[in-house]
């Protein structure tokens, strides 16, 4: 039972061995830092552009609620539950269909789980700890899903609110609000699931430490396994729609993985991937001396019959990287760093739990506040202005070049484009007249001949049978057609895509002709080579 603290007592953290009372009032500084978050990620959302996979979600949730769910059944082309794209399309059936609206959900769910952070610090450690561990994850790779339409903020926010709402079950409170302490820990991890199916990671944390709690009273506490129980049930209602995401799995681009990911999963989280020695070396020994502090933590607690269990489960939610390793290899054969996300929630806790003996002094309290809040707006200006920078160079790539259109504006004939992400700009940033123009190319057989993948055929198949309005067409048609025809190559400097059609026009003995740079590409008049047959 999370009854006790394990630090010592000092003047401002909660004394050894008193209950570990779970409070949600917010205090004033708090609200304070909350809010600067919430500016810094609005600002940047307001410059970023949308990429391939918001682009992919978007045109998911603006459908009807219907049809989000037959998309989702049958045709997906955002692999995941439909939990999430419902949430969104209700943000975007209030505020309209824009890409704002989209982002509002990870906003709010970023700021979710900095609240569940500060609160579960708080009842450890006092209010000095809980608002360092209420900035870290600011610092890590987690902020750039803060102002992102996508799931993961929510995987973020649900992994720390199903063990907030886990301590305040284990509590001795009234049966009110233990009952909806209940309900919070299966609505979190209900949420979680149905919104991707890495949520399901989020069950092996919580599962561990109630099982570890259950050893020290000796007793099982049914009410808690049993909204354990049903919040890991959810994974049933993801059943139907994981048939459909599963036809992309034969050739996707995420791999079965090697033990080496869960490295190199650490440094992408900690956002030292490519940085100087002088970033990774102290963020790397911080982090090392805060496990190294809070494995002590655990013995002391350990020999002085404090229990175990209340720091099983942030320590186990840090490894959530290694349960990911081990779900993949020998289950899912897909693994993504950004799946074990929900891992930062713990490590916010554990290294503010394991510096919080540094903070009884008010010097050095200030000192560390004042420099991570510094580090935070640090990098938050510098999104902002990264963000702006690349918008604008953005907005000057989708002029269409001379060459392709007429007196009005418009592309005298078809695009041609192979990009999933280049084809789902135009029609996002584009008039609708203009976007009408482009067709969409694929074809899995040479998709995996050049790239050993199909899943942009995957995704191109899918877009145009759930929309109408987009133009699809096999490669192999298009190399079947009469005459010259404009197509639209991709550059991989600016898009993260593995670009095949100007090599299979090569190979095709098609003569590019350039015609100019646009939509983060290069457009081309291609022309069948005289005397070769389609």
């Amino acid at each position: 039972m999370a009854e006790y603290s394990t630090i010592p007592a000092q003047k401002n953290t909660v004394p050894s061995r008193m209950p570990l009372e779970i409070s949600l009032r917010p205090s004033l500084p708090a609200v304070v830092l909350l809010l600067l978050t919430f500016l810094g990620a609005f600002a940047a959302s307001l410059y970023k552009r949308i990429w391939i996979d918001e682009l992919l979600e978007y045109y998911t949730d603006t459908q009807p609620v219907r049809a989000i769910l037959h998309t989702q059944l049958h045709h997906p082309f955002s692999l995941e539950p439909p939990t999430f794209h419902l949430i969104v399309h209700g943000f975007q059936t209030v505020l309209g269909p824009t890409l704002q609206a989209q982002r509002l959900p990870s906003m709010l769910c970023f700021l979710l789980a900095q609240y569940c952070i500060f609160c579960i610090v708080r009842a450890f450690a006092g209010d000095r700890a809980a608002l360092i561990g209420l900035l870290l994850p600011t610092l890590t790779y987690a902020r750039h899903y803060a102002d992102e339409g996508r799931s993961y903020a929510l995987l973020i926010a649900t992994g720390t609110s199903s063990l907030l709402c886990w301590y305040l079950a284990t509590q001795q409170t009234p049966l009110r609000r233990r009952v909806l302490s209940l309900l919070g820990l299966v609505v979190s991890l209900g949420l979680a699931i149905t919104s991707h199916y890495y949520g399901l990671l989020l069950l092996g944390p919580l599962y561990l430490a109630e099982l570890v709690r259950t050893f020290e009273r000796r007793r099982p506490d049914w009410p808690v396994i049993a909204a354990l129980l049903c919040g890991g049930a959810t994974i049933l209602l993801d059943v139907p729609f994981s048939r459909a995401a599963l036809t992309f799995k034969a050739h996707y681009y995420a791999q079965i993985p090697t033990p080496q990911v869960i490295w190199t999963t650490y440094e992408w989280l900690l956002a030292i991937v490519g940085a100087n020695l002088f970033i990774a070396i102290p963020v790397l020994l911080l982090v090392g001396v805060s496990a190294f502090l809070s494995a002590w933590y655990v013995i002391r607690a350990r020999v002085s019959d404090s229990p175990v269990s209340a720091w099983t489960a942030p320590i186990a939610l840090t490894l959530l990287p290694v349960f990911a390793f081990f779900l993949s290899r020998f289950a899912t054969h897909a693994f993504e760093p950004r799946y074990t996300l929900p891992a930062l929630g713990g490590l916010s806790i554990v290294v503010a739990l394991a510096i919080s003996p540094m903070l009884t002094r008010k010097p050095a309290y200030y000192a560390i506040l004042g420099l991570v809040l510094l580090a935070s707006l640090g990098l938050a200006v510098r999104e902002i202005k990264r963000c702006h920078r690349e918008y604008a160079v953005f907005r000057q790539q989708i002029q269409l070049p001379s060459a392709l259109v007429d007196g009005r504006g418009l592309p005298v004939e078809t695009i041609y484009v192979r990009s999933v992400e280049s084809f789902l700009l135009a029609h996002f940033y584009l008039p609708p007249a203009t976007a009408d123009r482009f067709t969409l190319l694929y074809s899995m057989n040479l998709e995996y001949g050049w790239l050993h993948r199909d899943a942009a055929s995957h995704f191109a198949q899918d877009i145009g049978q759930t929309i109408p309005q987009f133009h699809t067409l096999p490669y192999e048609q298009f190399r079947a057609l009469s005459g010259p025809h404009s197509v639209l190559v991709t550059d991989g400097k600016y898009v993260e895509v593995d670009e095949w059609l100007d090599k299979q026009l090569q190979a095709d003995h098609f003569q590019l002709q350039t015609e100019g740079p646009f939509l983060l590409g290069m457009a081309y008049r291609a022309t069948p080579a005289p005397g070769v047959l389609p």
